[in-house]
């Protein structure tokens, strides 16, 4: 079924005077979702602005938008790394991968005993660092969801980034959380659960400081209930250009800082934590579903 955007999108591109100046700007779908074609950038900022002012305003009773960026924007929807590639309704793989991943968990604050890896932040701060988990990956900040629709990961580590050609097309979604009071520091309403990692974790933790790192997730997860494609309320495609390119030049060592700068990056690329990951992975017979910490050629300091 054809995912449909918030009316404030539609309303949004119909305005006379925007059309006349941006013409090239449209309604689109893929047979997968609509979304919002445009090739300006300021256009891009003046949307983000939109949706932000008419359907992310944190109040007591009232939501927030978060942006992200892709690549691609994959039919399987917007599903947690820890879930992808999943057999739907899979009941007992979901409970498989939910456990494996909660005893990593517990046992990397056992083997480390350092506070930041306790909890629930304790394991969502794995999903930066190359850990598969039940939370997507989201940001405040528009520079870096267009940065990582811009830019495409190598194949093979150690990893770099290299900007996507310009014959190729950047994605950027915009998701709607429930903003409410902050349980043991996750932000939890009716339906859906986030955290601000910049808040709750040490700046040892550096990746997500500089990548201005936010997770969600649904509240009630199952087999059949972890798709956030229910969230989305706009999306927009864009061919990655020089004029888009040019609005986020940022290095890739200060978006994935080397163990140098980063202590959590450094404590996760041990040996032991290594084999903790293999232990469980191999426990729950589950195929390297768990991933593995990401080594990104950022050994050098930028300074």
């Amino acid at each position: 079924m054809q995912k449909k955007m918030h009316d404030a999108v539609y309303k949004f591109c119909n305005r006379k005077y925007l059309r006349k100046k941006h013409p090239t700007m449209e309604i689109k779908n893929n047979g997968n979702r609509d979304y919002v074609y445009l090739d300006d950038p300021i256009l891009l900022a003046r949307f983000a602005g939109e949706i932000k002012n008419k359907l992310g305003k944190p109040s007591n009773r009232g939501w927030q938008v978060f942006f992200r960026g892709q690549d691609a924007d994959y039919p399987a929807g917007m599903v947690p790394s820890l879930f992808r590639s999943m057999n739907e309704n899979a009941t007992y793989e979901f409970t498989q991968r939910i456990e494996a991943y909660q005893v990593l968990t517990r046992e990397l604050q056992k083997i480390t005993g350092l506070k930041r890896f306790e909890g629930e932040i304790g394991g969502a701060i794995l999903q930066h660092y190359g850990i598969r988990t039940p939370w997507i990956d989201l940001v405040d900040n528009l520079f870096i969801a267009l940065w990582f629709a811009c830019y495409e990961r190598t194949k093979t580590p150690p990893y770099s980034f290299h900007p996507k050609s310009k014959d190729q097309f950047g994605w950027i979604y915009f998701l709607k959380f429930e903003n409410s009071v902050a349980k043991n520091s996750i932000v939890e309403g009716n339906q859906t659960r986030w955290c601000d990692l910049r808040i709750n974790q040490t700046s040892l933790s550096l990746r997500p400081h500089s990548q201005h790192g936010i997770f969600g997730s649904l509240k009630k997860l199952d087999g059949s209930n972890y798709n956030l494609d229910n969230l989305i309320v706009a999306t927009v495609k864009f061919p990655v250009k020089q004029n888009f390119l040019r609005i986020a030049p940022i290095p890739v060592g200060f978006l994935f800082p080397s163990p140098y700068y980063d202590n959590t990056y450094k404590t996760l690329r041990t040996k032991k934590f290594e084999q903790l990951v293999k232990r469980v992975d191999k426990k729950y017979n589950l195929n390297g579903v768990l991933g593995q910490i990401d080594e990104y050629k950022t050994s050098m300091p930028l300074a």
